[in-house]
């Protein structure tokens, strides 16, 4: 069945370009603030703000492309695109908050390389709050739109790793924050390096979901059991000739569902109704997860075997 075309008008795709516009315009703020300050920990936000620049524009240009129609040459689609894109992005902020972190370390080593001018930190304190209050607002908006897309049960790891990738904007900004005021007030341009720490660490934390989940499509994990069992209640309310669903298999690749089972019919009936009733099911799955993509082998009970199959591999759903 044929996938929704992408929509380069959709408010998620207006989202991404207003979060690339956002972060371009915080990072110039973050240049001058670490200009005027030296601040590691406005380094810190400066470069993950360029993170963010990039990886919302490699999302802009991968989240439409991952949901064109499958074509000769990608018969399962395009949502590996989405996937291998989203990988590529986890690395860079892992690459960003590693940076972040050995630096941090050498200015410990090396008390002399504390370069903090604590008379100018105040200007970068203020940029930095302004950077976090500006990251809040464009991930709020990006929760907004995951959770509309949960609701429609469709997935977008395009729109998981921007908001993800802004949640960390967010708690870094914070941190240094909090981290450059320490210094300010104490008068120790040590705080700033330790509380960069903290700042690579939460760059690392947020890294960690993206390529989780990127891990799971790769490696073909099967999805939630309570999706699982949704799918199989469609199943067996759609006709009550069925009579059985066994070897449920489940797999997610960016925004798309690939689904397929055995379905078990009363063998009396013709293929022609079989098959209607395999339409049928097809039909209600798709309206309660529009990317699915599904198959379905058609059983017939008078094979006494297929009455001995389990709903699933290694899940007790419910029949």
């Amino acid at each position: 069945m044929p996938k929704p075309e992408a929509d380069n008008k959709s408010s998620p795709a207006k989202a991404l370009k207003g979060a690339i516009l956002s972060s371009l315009f915080l990072a110039l703020l973050k240049g001058i603030g670490f200009y005027f300050s030296g601040s590691l920990l406005v380094l810190a936000s400066l470069m993950d703000s360029i993170a963010d620049a990039f990886t919302s524009f490699i999302n802009l240009k991968v989240s439409n492309l991952a949901k064109t129609d499958a074509d000769k040459e990608h018969p399962f689609g395009h949502g590996g695109f989405e996937v291998a894109a989203s990988l590529v992005q986890g690395f860079i902020i892992v690459l960003f908050g590693l940076n972040i972190i050995f630096e941090a370390m050498r200015r410990l080593i090396y008390v002399n390389s504390s370069i903090v001018h604590l008379d100018e930190a105040k200007i970068a304190i203020s940029i930095l709050v302004f950077s976090a209050l500006g990251g809040y607002f464009i991930q709020s908006f990006l929760s907004r739109q995951i959770l509309s897309t949960n609701i429609k049960r469709e997935r977008s790891l395009a729109l998981e790793a921007d908001h993800a990738h802004y949640f960390g904007d967010v708690l870094s900004n914070f941190l240094s924050a909090a981290g450059l005021a320490f210094a300010v007030f104490t008068r120790q341009p040590v705080f700033d390096t330790v509380f960069a720490l903290l700042a690579g660490a939460a760059l690392l934390k947020t890294a960690y979901p993206i390529l989780k989940k990127c891990y799971h499509d790769i490696v073909h994990r099967e999805i939630d059991a309570e999706l699982q069992q949704m799918i199989v209640d469609i199943v067996l309310s759609t006709d009550k000739r069925i009579k059985g669903i066994h070897q449920l298999r489940s797999r997610e690749l960016g925004p798309n569902l690939f689904v397929d089972f055995h379905m078990t019919l009363p063998g009396e009936i013709s293929l022609s109704e079989a098959h209607a009733v395999g339409d049928k099911v097809e039909e209600k799955i798709i309206k309660k997860i529009p990317r699915a993509d599904i198959i379905i082998h058609l059983d017939p009970d008078i094979e006494p075997e297929h009455n001995d199959w389990e709903v699933s591999y290694d899940l007790n759903l419910k029949t």
